[in-house]
């Protein structure tokens, strides 16, 4: 039986015309039902199996994506990317958003990032549009990208906005009382839902459940740890604010000398297993932990003049991007009054350095708020702070962490490095910091796994998911390359396919329906431990811009990384390696048995033969026993 086609957003599709009538955004079936549409209307859509039906369907309809390519911007902008989010803070020059020397404000870097990228996307990609197809009219169903952070009228006035920029008309067709349909399930939910832990429905006596262990734990960790210290002696000390993926292998071989590693017990990883969190605490690493109080009236003040700082500030009018932001900030932060909580993590934060001390601080959350939060009061306490990677940076975005606002200075005195191409990187993005050379702490223990037999034939692809900040990327890569590859392997004759989906925003039902549409066969997991999923294949076929690829290979396991173009990726950190840029020249490969020799890869990423024991090496270096 034929293969149904499986279009890729720049192929050329027959039956579309140089020119349309008018352009209809919608986001599901049943709003191309309602429009009824003819040959002198385009239907424009993110979805991508939508699009897929309909051009199997016949109808005429393009990927919002394919207007993404056509602005030629798109590398800057990403670079640039987490700077533009802090310009709200400002008031005359000043951050308005200070409160004890913290920036209230930069704690809302990665939300209103997200508005932005979303507008930014939306705006461009109709634009893009417009030119090429010369509407004489939109019809506005509802219009979305493939991960949307504006509510519907936001993105109702981005498309009012760019028909007055041309001089067409726009026909209203939104239907707020229209049922749900499935076909919106791709969507993410909305930012604004995520600020917010509501304790209401079904599953509150399970967060309040949590809440209560986190807090009895919290507090006995606390009284072991200061036990511990005591008898412990007088050792120089430092706060580790990491994720598991790197604090657990840092923990494991710790050797219990020279130093006293603090970790917030709040986040304090395995914390159900008793007996990993006696032995560490035995062994001299300490969860720790201070209470949470409300905010004194002075201090509540002090936030509530942040707040009439800025209104005053905003009563000259903004256009663009820039209202888009403040609207987004008056309804999702100001009136929820999210900056009282910001200012109580500020003063939780005050009270750990004035009970606990450290003599340094150490992270691999560059992005995190609560880590910045901490790195803020350190460098107004004069405690030095190093910073390190959980994953790669193979786009040369700039953050501000390491002094890249020129509004605000750095925070990273010391980059523990993973090598070559993390050097280069910090050059690229010109970050002020001292960099020490420590090795891949996540992939430091894929090196000391065993031999796994495994079945001949399995092959485990893992999900095309993009950097969020390389915008010149359309998302439909994702479900092309999904498609493309589990065909190419059956084609080939492998008969066992696993798809590994990223950690995050599940797909699981999304995927099965492409699958189902495209009649492609394949295993697909949500849930297990990676190194499971490593150990059990032959091979892996994923993107080069994941982490998963040093994983992969540090564990001896041939990994053919994928770079799909345009992307603003900077090939540079991957030169001299196997990279498909093709899908066919995979194929060929594979076909061919052949197996990437991806030596240089590890050695520019993980420094593989030069630092055999990246935990090892950091502890030294905190002990001060290495450069």
């Amino acid at each position: 039986m034929q293969q149904k086609r499986c279009f890729h957003i720049d192929d050329d599709v027959p039956h579309l015309k140089a020119s349309y009538r008018r352009l209809a955004l919608v986001t599901d079936r049943r709003q191309v039902d309602l429009l009824d549409a003819d040959e002198d209307t385009l239907i424009v859509s993110s979805h991508w199996l939508l699009w897929q039906e309909c051009l199997h369907d016949g109808l005429h309809c393009i990927l919002a994506g394919r207007g993404i390519p056509g602005w030629g911007d798109w590398e800057k902008f990403g670079t640039d990317y987490y700077l533009h989010p802090n310009d709200w803070l400002y008031v005359n020059g000043e951050d308005a958003t200070l409160f004890r020397g913290v920036s209230l404000g930069r704690k809302f870097v990665r939300q209103v990032s997200l508005v932005i990228a979303d507008y930014e996307v939306k705006k461009r990609a109709l634009e893009v549009l417009t030119e090429r197809f010369g509407p004489e009219e939109y019809i506005y169903f509802r219009y979305r990208t493939d991960d949307d952070f504006l509510d519907d009228a936001d993105s109702f006035s981005i498309a009012c906005s760019v028909a007055e920029q041309f001089g067409i008309n726009i026909v209203d067709r939104r239907d707020p009382h229209a049922p749900v349909n499935r076909d919106c399930s791709i969507y993410p939910r909305l930012i604004y839902n995520r600020y917010k832990s509501p304790e209401t429905g079904g599953k509150a006596w399970k967060i309040n459940a949590v809440k209560a262990f986190t807090a009895v734990f919290e507090w006995l960790a606390d009284a072991l740890s200061r036990c511990r210290r005591i008898l412990g002696g007088s050792r120089p000390s430092v706060l580790m604010l990491n994720s598991h993926v790197t604090a657990i292998p840092l923990i494991q071989n710790f050797d219990g000398k020279g130093i006293t590693p603090m970790f917030l017990a709040k986040f304090f990883p395995r914390k159900k297993n008793l007996r990993f969190v006696a032995k560490s605490i035995a062994n001299g690493i300490l969860p720790i932990s201070a209470p949470t109080r409300p905010l004194s009236e002075e201090d509540r003040r002090a936030v509530d003049a942040i707040h009439s700082r800025l209104e005053e500030a905003w009563k000259s009018p903004a256009t663009g991007r820039e209202a888009l932001v403040r609207r987004h900030v008056r309804k999702h932060i100001l009136a929820p009054k999210l900056l009282y909580g910001k200012a109580v993590e500020v003063t939780w934060a005050e009270r750990i350095l004035d009970r606990h001390k450290p003599d340094q601080i150490f992270t691999d959350a560059l992005q995190n708020t609560t880590t910045n939060t901490f790195f803020e009061l350190a460098k107004q306490r004069g405690i030095p702070t190093a910073g390190t990677w959980h994953g790669p940076f193979i786009q040369d975005v700039k953050l501000e962490i390491f002094g890249c606002d020129p509004r605000f200075g750095p925070l990273v005195d010391r980059c523990f490095t993973w090598g070559r191409n993390h050097e280069d990187w910090l050059d690229n993005i010109s970050a002020k910091t001292t960099k020490v050379r420590i090795g891949n702490l996540v992939c430091g223990p894929y090196r000391r796994l065993p031999p796994a037999a495994t079945k001949q034939g399995r092959a485990l692809v893992l999900q095309y998911s993009g950097m969020g900040h390389d915008f010149a990327t359309p998302t439909s890569h994702e479900y092309f390359f999904f498609v493309h590859t589990v065909r190419m392997l059956r084609d080939l004759g492998y008969s066992k396919i696993r798809l590994k989906f990223h950690p995050g925003l599940s797909k699981t039902r999304y995927y099965r329906r492409i699958a189902e549409f495209f009649d492609v066969e394949c295993e697909m997991f949500a849930e297990g431990l990676f190194a499971d999923f490593v150990a059990g294949a032959d091979f892996v076929i994923g993107p080069a811009v994941s982490g998963a690829m040093l994983e992969v290979i540090s564990a001896g396991k041939p990994y053919y990384p994928v770079l799909l173009p345009p992307h603003s990726i900077n090939v540079k950190y991957l030169e001299g390696s196997p990279v498909y840029t093709d899908l066919d020249a995979l194929g060929q490969a594979l076909a061919a048995g052949e197996v990437p020799d991806q030596r240089k890869l590890l050695n520019d990423f993980n420094s593989f033969d030069e630092i055999p024991d990246p935990a090892a090496r950091v502890w030294q270096v905190l002990r001060g026993e290495a450069a």
